[in-house]
């Protein structure tokens, strides 16, 4: 796990008026803060189609909770989000978009901002206590300190260190969590959390939206576009069962691989019903008035090709996300047993277990990875099953 910010500068004291937790679970903001008009929009305008969250985090910067969860898959935002809101609340005028401490949060250089990221399999117990003393710490310059943990989801050994510390936060430090998803067995972090679940890319319109290729796509149109929904939840039942029956034998892992392909397909075949009475509305219309319009019939099929890819890579991603949450339950299950103690005190087969566990998270997570390349779905499918099969 790293840290990524300015060297400890001991010499320096926070602000007298530092904030406090008052009876309804807020941080009471510096009384100088809470007047102040909300952050400048400039702080977050990178950042588009997350109008909600963005909106959310600025009016809370006034009076902030101890603990946010950004909830989405990775690529969303969440970077830009988190370093706005750090820029919200440890700037002296409360977020000026214009001067030199908004400038290093932005960079994500601010002595009080600390971005924290597993640098092995999932956070430790050992990171996970790093993460408490640091919270316990006095900041540097500003009312509060920011502390970054990502990839929340991963912190299955964690979990019962990091909860009491959610539980029992320190009066001037402010959590910043994010997760592309929550397992039932995290529940409770979540929980004394702020959640703010961003917005996922436009998929596909209503059946009978047409789109006109003038309209100017900016973050807050796309913010009221529906999204499309996964098809029913028992269609990925396979993903879910799938440990208990995979065999590392040739044909049964192409098999399993197929069965498994056979749920992302179901999941876009409202998509693609949609997308092809669209095509027969174009042809019934030309058909009836003799007007042809190959360009825009063109752009339209491009379109569709496009949606029909991300909804593919979505609904793989799903399945991938709800295979990883079946180990994670297992590994949750080791931890809770022995009350959040280190691995290296676990007996040689529960130890052995563990590292099986997160070696077979870790491959799942590379294999959700590789789907920004566009690769061959069977044989990627494949190769994971094959070294989850030796787990």
């Amino acid at each position: 796990m790293t840290g990524i910010g300015s060297p400890i500068m001991p010499n320096m004291q926070p602000p007298d008026d530092a904030g406090h937790h008052d009876r309804t679970g807020h941080m009471a903001a510096p009384s100088s803060l809470e007047k102040s008009p909300l952050p400048s929009p400039a702080l977050f305008d990178k950042i588009t189609g997350q109008q909600k969250a963005v909106d959310l985090l600025r009016a809370s910067s006034r009076r902030p909770v101890h603990a946010y969860l950004l909830l989405g898959p990775s690529g969303l935002g969440q970077r830009e989000l988190w370093r706005g809101f750090a820029a919200s609340m440890l700037c002296p005028q409360g977020g000026c978009g214009k001067c030199e401490w908004c400038m290093k949060c932005l960079q994500g250089t601010h002595p009080d901002l600390t971005e924290m990221e597993n640098t092995g399999l999932a956070l430790s117990v050992d990171e996970a206590h790093d993460l408490v003393r640091m919270a316990q710490r006095t900041p540097l310059l500003a009312s509060w300190q920011v502390l970054v943990v990502q990839d929340i989801a991963r912190a299955y050994l964690a979990a019962p260190v990091l909860l009491k510390t959610l539980e029992e936060p320190p009066l001037r430090t402010i959590f910043v969590l994010t997760a592309d998803s929550v397992p039932p067995s995290l529940a409770t972090i979540r929980s004394r959390c702020l959640t703010i679940e961003l917005a996922l890319p436009r998929l596909h319109r209503h059946q009978h939206d047409t789109e006109d290729p003038t309209t100017p796509h900016t973050p807050q149109a796309q913010s009221r576009v529906p999204v499309a929904s996964p098809a029913e939840d028992h269609l990925w039942d396979p993903w879910i069962s799938l440990p208990s029956r995979i065999e590392p034998v040739g044909s049964s892992i192409a098999t399993m691989a197929d069965e498994l392909l056979a749920t992302v397909e179901k999941s876009v075949t409202l998509l693609a019903a949609r997308q092809a009475e669209e095509i027969k509305e174009y042809d019934d219309h030309e058909a009836s008035t003799g007007a042809t319009n190959r360009t825009l019939r063109n752009r339209t099929l491009e379109r569709q090709h496009r949606e029909l890819r991300r909804e593919r890579t979505l609904a793989f991603r799903k399945g991938l996300l709800v295979l990883r949450q079946t180990y994670e339950e297992q590994l949750i299950e080791i931890a809770h047993h022995y009350d959040g103690k280190s691995p290296d005190s676990f007996p040689p087969s529960r130890s052995y277990r563990v590292k099986a566990l997160t070696s077979a998270i870790d491959a799942i997570d590379s294999t959700a990875a590789q789907l920004i390349r566009n690769p061959n779905e069977a044989l990627l499918l494949q190769a994971l099953l094959l070294k989850l099969a030796n787990v």
